[in-house]
């Protein structure tokens, strides 16, 4: 993760019912996100690497054992989940 990583994942906007996950709804999202003491330790980018270009940020954070982990994409994307073993439940299709 880079200050321009992060910057470009601050502007990114999702529609309506989705517009919870805007990294600045909550302004305690938007600092901790921004805050280069995160960067490769809790934030980390996602790079769509044949376009060389950023899809998408991973957050994890640990709590004792338990490791809460955050997917955020860039609009459009088409996101894959792996839900057991083997086999894999598209997620959704935000194309334009």
């Amino acid at each position: 993760m880079t200050a321009v990583d992060a910057h470009a994942v601050a502007t990114w906007r999702y529609p309506d019912e989705y517009s919870f996950y805007d990294a600045d709804a909550d302004p305690s999202d938007l600092a901790e996100l921004l805050d280069p003491a995160g960067w490769g330790k809790s934030y980390f980018a996602a790079d769509e690497l044949a376009k060389r270009a950023l899809a998408g940020v991973l957050e994890v954070k640990l709590t004792g054992r338990v490791a809460e982990i955050g997917l955020g994409l860039r609009r459009p994307a088409v996101c894959l989940l792996r839900v057991v073993p083997g086999s894999y439940m598209p997620w959704r299709d935000w194309g334009h």
